[in-house]
């Protein structure tokens, strides 16, 4: 039981890391096809339905908190409020690395592009 919801903590903080990383599935060569402007708004826009997508997930996810607190696991007797926490806390973060990338604080490791070309 613990596993499978540690697997949730996991996910989301992997997700994290992995965008930082730039490591998450992403479509190269729009560079290459239409040229570096179409590729650097294609990025923003990238950027910002991912943003909207994670506050809205965030939101959602914040909302559905106070009601698993009294629910709890079989086994381990812990509440499900913890497991679920995983979802806003992985959503934020992933956001603050996006925003971060943005500005100039967060360097993307994995990107073919210099951060100062996204």
């Amino acid at each position: 039981e613990l596993t499978r919801y540690t697997m949730v903590w996991v996910a989301f903080l992997g997700g994290v890391v992995a965008l930082r990383d730039g490591a998450h599935v992403a479509t190269g060569g729009l560079g290459d096809r239409f040229g570096p402007t179409v590729a650097k708004v294609a990025s923003l826009v990238a950027d910002a339905l991912a943003l909207l997508f994670l506050l809205t997930l965030t939101w959602a996810s914040i909302q559905t908190l106070p009601n698993q607190r009294d629910q709890f696991t079989t086994t381990l007797n812990v509440s499900i409020f913890w497991f679920y926490l995983a979802i806003p806390v992985g959503a934020v973060l992933m956001a603050l690395v996006i925003v971060g990338r943005r500005v100039g604080l967060v360097e993307a490791q994995g990107s073919d592009l210099p951060i100062e070309d996204l």
